[in-house]
């Protein structure tokens, strides 16, 4: 019985055995880090923490692969999705994880983690190979040590993908610093407080995919994309900036209604939200440790709107900023990005940038330091004349003395 007919005639624990045909079966014993609240039934287990139900195939492969201690509770029922490759196929999400059922791979690779390392950290730029660690050639990144031991232990390459990161630490949503690593399917953290095996976990993916894909389509949401002239070069996008800065991601601030005019009424159809960026170094600008970034979009009062010519942005994240004029009504200053997303570099954990913008694509995988100095080189020279472009005097935005 298909799921679309199952959801609506039966109740939910008997729909998640008939998610998808011939996955009805015994549900295996209590695993590891199982919580004790679980509710038993013959086939299936439901969750008062999460109101919902994992059985059959997805229960079978859940549980062996270390139940709560690793994909955390279920947060759905199985549900029918158009994936990243454009076919449809039933998938469960998870707290940390969204398990796929792949009909055309045979057992035990028919259940497969979604793609949320690559939809959330785009891979870093290829590192050398390292002693004592396993290097793939096809991400250009090495494995070792207690997340080597992992990723074999529990599926592989087949379960997780390549590494698209080297290990490094970053600060996660509840701003603790971890040890972590990007894979295709995954993020690995270490979690020293936790005995081993659950020292490593899942990131909490499967919760944040999924209430992006909720909160994607509330009945007033709308997709927006804007157009900035075009900088050809960094030093142009320099020249062009109020403000050039490194920092880190601090915190996000609610959602705002825009001010078209600062002595008039906020505009709801236009959402705003603000970051706070704790700022390492500066390349021009008024100097302080933290300025603000403005972002064009938010969810306000349940509606949301989505710039997709803007990029995703998360607490913890490190970013090179290129920043246009102060915005005008804002109670300290605040920045949007020049150029929209030409202003937006992430800083790799080796030290060096990485940008999405093509015409950029040379300069991605330079050190940051190189970088500063090609910049600095160009705002101490000449003025450009570029006719359609900004271009901020260094009597308005002087440079920065150098670090």
């Amino acid at each position: 019985m298909p799921w679309r007919r199952c959801r609506v005639a039966l109740p939910l624990a008997w729909c998640v055995l008939w998610g998808v045909t011939g996955m009805v079966g015994a549900a295996p014993p209590a695993t590891p880090g199982a919580a004790s609240g679980a509710i038993q039934t013959p086939l299936a287990r439901c969750f008062a923490e999460t109101g919902q139900c994992v059985g059959g195939r997805f229960l079978a492969v859940w549980a062996a692969q270390g139940g709560v201690a690793i994909h955390g509770y279920p947060l759905s029922g199985p549900l029918t999705e158009v994936l990243e490759d454009g076919h449809e196929y039933t998938v469960q999400y998870f707290e940390r994880s969204r398990l796929e059922y792949h009909p055309e791979n045979a057992p035990p690779y028919d259940l497969l983690l979604g793609q949320f390392g690559r939809r959330l950290h785009p891979a870093d730029p290829p590192v050398a190979p390292v002693a004592d660690a396993t290097y793939f050639a096809e991400t250009g990144h090495n494995l070792s040590g207690r997340f080597g031991d992992y990723w074999r232990a529990n599926g592989g390459l087949a379960q997780f993908g390549y590494p698209l990161s080297e290990e490094f630490t970053e600060r996660l949503a509840e701003h603790r610093e971890y040890r972590v690593q990007y894979f295709e399917r995954a993020r690995f953290e270490y979690h020293p407080e936790n005995a081993a095996p659950y020292d490593v976990l899942l990131g909490q993916f499967g919760r944040r995919i999924l209430g992006e894909r909720q909160s994607s389509v509330p009945a007033c949401a709308t997709r927006l994309s804007a157009t900035f002239p075009r900088f050809d070069t960094p030093a142009a996008l320099a020249w062009g900036s109020n403000q050039v800065v490194a920092g880190t991601i601090a915190e996000e601030l609610p959602p705002i209604a825009y001010r078209p005019d600062p002595r008039g009424a906020p505009d709801l159809r236009q959402h705003r939200t603000d970051y706070a960026i704790q700022v390492d170094s500066r390349v021009r600008g008024v100097p302080g440790d933290v300025i603000y970034l403005r972002r064009p979009g938010g969810t306000l009062d349940g509606c949301a709107q989505i710039y997709e010519s803007e990029p995703e942005l998360v607490v913890g994240q490190r970013l090179l900023l290129f920043l246009g004029p102060p915005q005008p009504g804002a109670a300290i200053p605040t920045y949007l990005a020049a150029g929209g997303a030409q202003g937006y570099w992430r800083l790799v954990p080796d030290g060096t940038v990485a940008t999405t913008i093509p015409f950029y694509q040379a300069y991605a995988g330079l050190p940051l330091a190189t970088l500063i100095e090609q910049l600095r080189a160009a705002l101490l020279g000449p003025q450009p004349v570029t006719p359609g472009l900004p271009v901020v005097p260094l009597e308005q935005a002087p440079l920065a003395p150098p670090n």
